[in-house]
Order: structure tokens, then sequence, then C-alpha cells
């Protein structure tokens, strides 16, 4: 049976009253979020009735803006407990103090979930989506740490789709939005309008597949990214 997988950047607190009732409403087998402050992991675990797995990546409590300030970081969200990993390929785990976007660490969370190896990262941020020597070698520490393992990857990547860096990780995976997508940020929610990026995805390892894709707005800065995943068929055989 596919597992209801969802990947979905919050922007710490400022959209929660979209958020929540969306992720109530479409009852994931797996959420993946990204910028979640501590502070609303306990909400998210009650509201949505699921296991929790939170990694605090920054303390942002000197944040400019109110939304952000906190201890942020990656939520792992599961119907059924299970033991999250992870890898730093940047930083150490010690919670680093908000100076400017990349102050934070840059972690992988990963899980198995029925068989199914599951991971989510917020990866480094460049200012106009053009890639940087700090992306590069952070991408491939990433895709080093990951190598031959069989993975679905998901998150916010920070780096346009066609571009140098997400096409890095399209050599190791398949992107799974529809290539009709011309943008995962939200053009009415995102605080600058007009950046047409694909900068979100569901990415798979041959091992699996991923279907019925669907790209929602309206919920945050960045679109939800809905898919359902399962072992492909020669592995089921198998």
């Amino acid at each position: 049976m596919a597992i209801k997988l969802i990947t979905l950047n919050v922007e710490g607190n400022r959209h929660l009253e979209k958020v929540i009732p969306f992720l109530q409403k479409e009852k994931a087998d797996v959420i993946c979020l990204q910028e979640v402050l501590q502070q609303d992991v306990e909400l998210f675990t009650q509201k949505l009735r699921m296991s929790s797995k939170f990694i605090p990546t920054m303390d942002s409590r000197n944040h400019l803006k109110e939304h952000f300030r906190g201890i942020w970081g990656l939520l792992f969200l599961t119907k059924e407990k299970v033991e999250v990993n992870r890898y730093y390929y940047f930083g150490e785990g010690k919670i680093p103090v908000y100076k400017q976007p990349n102050s934070g660490d840059r972690v992988l969370l990963y899980a198995d979930v029925k068989g199914i190896t599951i991971g989510t990262t917020h990866f480094t941020w460049t200012p106009n989506g053009e890639a940087s020597d700090e992306q590069r070698e952070q991408a491939l520490k990433l895709l080093d740490f990951i190598g031959n393992k069989e993975m679905i990857l998901c998150g916010d990547f920070n780096a346009p789709r066609g571009k140098e860096i997400f096409s890095m990780f399209e050599q190791k995976f398949k992107d799974n939005v529809p290539l009709d997508i011309d943008t995962t940020l939200d053009q009415e929610l995102h605080f600058k309008k007009g950046l047409m990026y694909v900068v979100d995805s569901i990415f798979s390892t041959a091992m699996y597949n991923v279907s019925d894709v669907k790209v929602i707005d309206g919920i945050s800065d960045h679109k939800a990214i809905i898919g359902f995943v399962e072992k492909n068929s020669k592995e089921k055989k198998d």
C-alpha cells in the first residue's frame, strides 16, 4: 500500500491557521515540515495526532521578522512511531544563533516507514537562485552521504529546477514535481512577488515510485507537495 507524503515549508508560525487545517484534512501518513518553530511542535503533534521528531537547526529568537522568532528546525511526523535518524552535512547540531539565512545547521532527517526510507531537508539558501560555492560543497557532502542508499528525499532545496544545484540532485534522483508546475513559491503569500522557481520537490531513487503528485497553494509562502510513495513493481515482486 502506498504511503501518502506531504512536504511543506511552513514559514515559522505565520500561516498556522491555514497549515494545521490543511494537514488535518489531508491525513497523510508522513509529513515533512521545514522552518518549524520549536514552540509549535506540540501543537502539530496534538492537532494531527501523529508521532513527531523535531530537530532544531537555528536559534532565531533575534530575527527581525516576528513569525521567525524562536528555535526553528525540521519536523518529521508519522502516523506510527519510527526511529528518525539525522545527518548534519553542515554544522554539528549546536543550534547556532541567527545572523543571516545560512547561519543554521543543515541536516537530513530520515526514517524507515513501512519499508520505505523517507528523508527531508531544508537546503542551503542563495538570494537569487544562482548556485554558490557553499551550496556546491554541501550538496556534494549530502549526496556523498546518501551514496547508493535508496531513498525518497523531499523538502525545500532553495535551488531552482533547471539550474546547477537542482540538477546535481537529479543526477541521483528523479524529480516528481510535474513539469507543468512552474513554481512552488506561492505568488500570493511569498514576501517577494514574481519568483517563478520550483525549489521544493519529492525526489525518488529507482526503487520507489511516486504517483498522483499535487502541488497545492494558499497554505504558506511555499506550496505544499503531496505524493503517494510505494516500491516499484519489480521491487514488490522481488
